[in-house]
């Protein structure tokens, strides 16, 4: 796969209520606190991040996925994944 390819798969879906954008370390600081609940690894693969640092870590050498969610409000983007 050509890095241009890998690039357009990784793009952001972009609609008037969602965006979905390939997850990045700046997703790091609004996820790290509910990445805590120990219930949630039931349902995803990673392991829990012991520290932001690390999880910032894994994010920035991530190729693209996973992808975080962000909804949008009438009047801007909400914050942090399922707000």
């Amino acid at each position: 796969m050509t890095p241009g390819r890998a690039q357009e798969l990784n793009a952001s879906v972009v609609t008037e209520r969602l965006v979905l954008e390939p997850m990045t370390a700046a997703h790091a600081d609004p996820l790290f606190a509910p990445m805590q609940d120990e219930r949630i690894y039931h349902w995803i693969s990673p392991s829990l991040p012991d520290t932001i640092e690390n999880l910032r870590s894994r994010w920035a050498m991530s190729r693209g996925a996973p992808f975080a969610e962000q909804r949008r409000s009438l009047a801007e983007l909400g914050g942090a994944a399922g707000q």
